[in-house]
């Protein structure tokens, strides 16, 4: 299945800008499907976790010396917020039952800080992303972030 099944494709046009404005093809040193460990120095662990929900196949690394989750789009909340504050998107997931466990693998990582594609840097997200079926809920207008946790959250900006 892909996005044209359920109508919410580019037009051919766009679809071809998009292609042809993104470059030519690059090559692939590595592949990873998670479960992989890169080991940049012999103190120095990096774990690629596959992390479904907003794609079947979303990965993101896990620094376990710095407990850093680079999650990219992997956890995008309950909608996407304009910087105004007003939601203006809605949930960003393509599988909510993997998108739940994701939150929990995520919540079982307990990293100290959160690095994703669209949001600031969030830290002391060690308890924030819970198991409960709740995703956490960004507000980009306000830079803060609302989670189902003990850990207050400190963006940094």
């Amino acid at each position: 299945r892909n996005a044209s099944d359920h109508g919410i494709a580019y037009d051919p046009a766009t679809r071809s800008f998009v292609i042809e404005g993104s470059g030519a093809a690059q090559p692939t040193d590595l592949t990873c499907a998670g479960g992989e460990t890169l080991r940049p120095a012999r103190d120095w662990v990096l774990e690629i976790h596959l992390t479904p929900g907003l794609t079947h196949g979303h990965l993101s690394v896990y620094d376990t010396k710095q407990r850093i989750l680079f999650a990219s789009d992997a956890l995008q909340g309950a909608q996407c917020f304009g910087i105004d504050g007003t939601p203006n998107l809605c949930p960003v997931f393509v599988a909510a039952d993997v998108y739940q466990m994701t939150l929990r693998a995520v919540a079982g990582l307990r990293p100290a800080i959160l690095c994703s594609a669209h949001w600031l840097v969030i830290l002391g997200t060690g308890h924030a992303v819970r198991g409960s079926g709740h995703a956490p809920t960004w507000r980009a207008g306000y830079h803060r972030c609302r989670l189902q946790a003990t850990a207050t959250p400190s963006p940094v900006g």
